[in-house]
């Protein structure tokens, strides 16, 4: 394994310069140490590291967790986790942060090292998924197809420029600033389109960028998500 560009988050002094001294022995290097949140999510983003070592309590009385978040869903940052801690409701934070391993305080050099292997050869997976989702979606754009997706929360995940077209939009873009939720899009607040079963066609009263109502048929094709955002419903608008 080349080396690595590392952010360190860890408040206490001692613990930093321990966890350092042993990535810098494993000839990785060292862009910044954070003790803070919002100290750790400002180096994600002016040093761009390949990895983070994150320690769950931090100085300012902030979790890591909401920082890791924070890291994966701006810069897919992979983070490794370090606890004294174990309890249950801790654990479950860390499932839900998308953590990629979590060691155990004390931290020995041959943890850290077999940790640094397993989660940089699935980060390697993670992006090159990505990269083919993105080419997918670049294809899909181009299709005179109007294509557009929900996530469960109701945000709109993507559209094409068809779809945006369709709507009299200049952009997906512009779209999205437009009507972040579907809420925005539909003309007379009908969830249909949350209910729609697989493989139905239905008529759906929709908004176009200035407001004007008008009916447009729509086709649920699939459940999942093209850009790697989790679980989304996908429509083809006619």
């Amino acid at each position: 394994m080349s080396g690595l560009q590392v952010l360190v988050v860890e408040d206490d002094a001692v613990s930093a310069t321990l966890h350092k001294a042993m990535l810098e022995s494993e000839g990785h290097s060292i862009v910044g140490v954070a003790r803070s949140e919002e100290e750790a999510i400002d180096l994600a983003r002016t040093k761009s590291p390949d990895l983070v070592l994150m320690d769950i309590y931090l100085e300012d009385g902030t979790s890591g967790v909401h920082a890791a978040k924070d890291m994966y869903a701006s810069y897919s940052l992979p983070v490794i986790f370090i606890t004294c801690g174990s309890a249950v409701e801790q654990l479950q934070d860390l499932v839900d942060s998308d953590a990629f391993a979590l060691i155990k305080k004390p931290v020995s050099l041959e943890e850290l090292r077999v940790n640094l292997s397993i989660v940089m050869r699935r980060a390697a997976e993670i992006k090159k998924n990505k990269e083919r989702f993105a080419c997918y979606e670049a294809l899909i754009d181009l299709l005179p197809v109007a294509m557009f997706s929900i996530q469960k929360d109701r945000s709109i995940d993507w559209c094409n420029m068809a779809c945006a077209k369709a709507l009299q939009y200049d952009s997906p873009h512009a779209l999205r600033e437009r009507c972040s939720v579907i809420d925005d899009m539909l003309a007379e607040g009908d969830e249909t389109l949350l209910y729609a079963q697989s493989e139905t066609r239905f008529t759906q009263a929709m908004y176009t960028s200035k407001r004007e109502v008008v009916f447009k048929t729509l086709y649920k094709i699939e459940r999942n998500s093209l850009t790697a955002h989790g679980d989304c419903c996908f429509f083809v608008l006619e």
